[in-house]
C-alpha cells in the first residue's frame, strides 16, 4: 500500500521508537486528522497460540512469521528482549506499522479507510548510532510489507537523532518571548530519559554539537529497574520478570503477583533520589564543563517524571525545563519535522 501521486490528504506520523515503549504523535493538516498522542509497549514476540480462543491476540505475519505486537506480546514468555540496536532494526517496520492500525482506532476510523490516506512519516535513532546508521534505517522504512500489505515510503520517510525532536518540540510549543531568547543562538543541554538510554544532545550557539553529544547506555529507567528486581525477587518470590512488565510496574507504582498488589512507591521515591545522584555523576563526567555554561536543561522522555522533583531542587530555578507529557516531546518534534514537508 503505497503512497499515491495527487492524494490530498497526508496523515503524518512522529514515531518515537524507544526500548521500553512506542511513542507515537500522528495528525494532518489544515484541519485534518487533529494531532493525538499515544503509546503502546515496545514488546514483539512469536506467535505461537494453539487453541481457538475467543479473545487470542491479533498477530501479524512480518518476514515469514508470525507475531503478538504491544500488549498482546507483553505477557508472552516468549518476550523478545528490546535493549539493543539490532531489534529495532529488526522491528522497526513492524512497530511503525502497529502504530498506523491504532492511529485509525484513536480517530474511530475504519482501518481500510485511514490506510487508503498518504502517510509521511519521522522517526528517531538514539544519538550514538545516528551518523552511522541512519541510512540504513531511512532503506529499511523506505519499502516493507505487514500482514500481506506492502508500503512505499520512499520520498516520505525522515530521520532525525533523538533529542532534536525534543528540541524542536520545545521551540515549536514555547511562548514568543523564549523563541526570541532562542533566536540570538543560546547553549543548552537536551537530556532525553528513556527506559535503556540517556540521550545527551549539546547545543551550542543554537547548534548541535556531535562531538560532545553522547548517549549512556543501561543508564536509563532500566537502572531504577534492576535496583527494583532483585526486592522483589527476595522479598516477595517473583521470580524473573520481563523488562517489559519491570518498566510497567514502575510506571503504575504497583505489581500484582500471585494475587497480591506489591506497592512500590516508597521503594520507587527511594530508587529514584539515589538515581539523580548516579545520573548527575555520569552527566558530570561526561559533560560537566559543558553543562555548567549552559543556560538550560530540557529533560523529557519516560524518566522526566520520576526525577523532576530532585533536579530541580538540585538546580537553580528556572534552569531546567520539563515539557508537558514529557514522554512524547520527541514524538511532538519528528511530527513537527513530518508536517514540514
Amino acid at each position: 500500500m503505497g503512497n499515491r501521486k495527487g492524494k490530498s490528504t497526508i496523515v503524518h506520523f512522529g514515531v518515537d521508537v524507544g526500548f521500553g515503549d512506542v511513542k507515537v504523535a500522528v495528525g494532518g493538516i489544515n484541519g485534518m486528522y487533529p494531532r493525538k498522542l499515544f503509546k503502546f509497549p515496545t514488546a514483539i514476540a512469536v506467535a505461537n497460540q494453539t487453541i481457538d480462543l475467543e479473545d487470542a491476540e491479533t498477530s501479524y505475519v512480518f518476514k515469514d512469521r508470525e507475531y503478538w505486537v504491544g500488549d498482546d506480546a507483553i505477557m508472552a514468555r516468549n518476550v523478545f528482549a528490546t535493549r539493543n540496536l539490532q531489534f529495532l532494526f529488526d522491528f522497526y517496520p513492524l512497530l511503525v506499522f502497529k502504530s498506523m492500525e491504532l492511529a485509525a482506532k484513536h480517530y474511530q476510523t475504519a482501518y481500510s479507510d485511514f490506510m487508503q490516506n498518504d502517510k509521511a512519516i519521522c522517526v528517531g535513532l538514539p544519538i550514538e548510532y545516528y551518523m552511522d546508521s541512519r541510512d540504513h534505517l531511512r532503506e529499511i522504512m523506505g519499502a516493507f510489507e505487514v500482514a500481506g500489505e506492502v508500503f512505499n515510503l520512499t520520498d516520505n520517510i525522515d530521520v532525525i537523532a533523538q533529542g532534536q525532536g525534543i528540541l524542536l518540540d520545545y521551540l515549536i510549543n514555547s511562548e514568543t518571548k523564549t523563541k526570541v531568547w532562542w533566536g540570538d543562538g543560546r547553549t543548552v543541554v537536551v537530556l532525553d530519559i528513556g527506559y535503556n538510554t540517556v540521550d545527551v544532545l549539546c547545543v551550542e550557539d543554537g547548534k548541535p554539537l556531535s562531538k560532545v553529544s553522547t548517549m549512556m547506555e543501561d543508564d536509563g529507567l532500566y537502572y531504577m529497574s534492576e535496583q527494583i528486581r532483585p526486592v522483589l525477587k527476595k522479598k516477595y518470590q517473583t521470580g524473573e520478570i520481563s523488562d517489559q512488565l519491570i518498566k510497567k510496574a514502575i510506571d503504575k507504582g504497583y505489581i500484582v503477583h500471585q494475587g497480591q498488589r506489591i506497592d512500590l512507591k516508597l521503594l520507587i521515591a527511594e530508587i529514584t533520589k539515589d538515581y539523580a545522584d548516579y545520573l548527575l555523576t555520569k552527566l558530570e563526567g561526561r559533560i560537566g564543563s559543558f553543562l555548567n555554561q549552559s543556560e538550560k536543561l530540557i529533560v523529557a522522555g519516560g524518566g522526566a517524571y520520576f526525577i523532576k522533583k530532585e533536579l530541580e531542587t538540585r538546580f537553580p530555578k528556572n534552569f531546567c525545563y520539563f515539557p508537558e507529557s514529557a514522554e512524547f516531546a520527541n514524538a511532538r518534534g519528528y511530527l513537527s519535522v513530518s508536517q514540514r514537508r
